[in-house]
């Protein structure tokens, strides 16, 4: 989803800085105004997932259809002011990109992302289609210890935020496109990777969908982490 900011950005289509609702007019207006860049960065106050949430097997038609969840709830803080980590967030990403791509948002994943880098397997992880090779999601149970199925969630509700699913191969080949311009241009590679900061000066190590620091070697890296019920990923 951050690639396809970037695409966006690059082709003067998507003003990381407007208002959300320049792009999703159907957004409740908060206390303060909200932009795509401190969603991205989790600078945004909006909240993460509360209770059993992240079990949802509810589906949702559309991206704006699940941002029901959230979207009359108050800001955590005023934006920019602190961090904090929300998945809901980045769908509400996703119904930016829609807006400002004018376009379905699994669809312009498909077009401009997955599709230029070669990626044939992933997918979104849609429960009510055959999909070849689709893993089973187990977890282990915290009581025993047993390795059990994982229950039934309905990822509709986060294709942003969590719900592709993919092979190994793909991620690599996502993960070196990323390594050199072309793709994406140089500066939009750096605008993704570079550490976003609050009003008042504090690092967060997350620049734009990508998490950033320095190894033990004195080295820059850039990745990262997320589970979903049943799996997990590193890149």
């Amino acid at each position: 989803t951050a690639a396809a900011l970037g695409k966006l950005h690059e082709e003067g289509r998507l003003d990381l800085d407007a208002p959300v609702q320049r792009y999703v007019p159907s957004f409740p207006k908060k206390k303060w105004p909200i932009t795509t860049r401190q969603l991205a960065g989790h600078l945004a106050g909006i909240r993460h997932y509360r209770g059993a949430e992240a079990l949802s097997n509810t589906y949702y038609p559309t991206v704006l259809d699940g941002l029901e969840i959230f979207e009359d709830d108050p800001l955590e803080f005023e934006p920019g002011t602190d961090y904090l980590y929300s998945s809901y967030g980045w769908n509400l990403i996703s119904a930016v990109i829609e807006g400002a791509a004018d376009e379905d948002f699994l669809s312009y994943m498909k077009r401009e992302v997955f599709a230029p880098l070669g990626m044939r397997s992933i997918v979104a992880e849609h429960n009510d289609s055959i999909i070849a090779h689709r893993a089973r999601f187990y977890e282990r149970a915290r009581s025993e210890g047993r390795v059990l199925n994982a229950p039934y969630v309905d990822s509709s509700y986060k294709w942003a935020g969590g719900g592709f699913i993919s092979n190994t191969e793909d991620l690599v080949r996502f993960g070196s496109a990323h390594l050199r311009e072309g793709f994406l241009s140089a500066e939009t590679l750096e605008l993704l990777f570079t550490s976003q900061r609050t009003r008042d000066g504090r690092v967060t190590d997350y620049g734009i969908g990508w998490r950033s620091g320095v190894d033990e070697f004195g080295r820059r890296w850039v990745g990262h982490t997320g589970s979903s019920t049943g799996g997990r990923a590193v890149l």
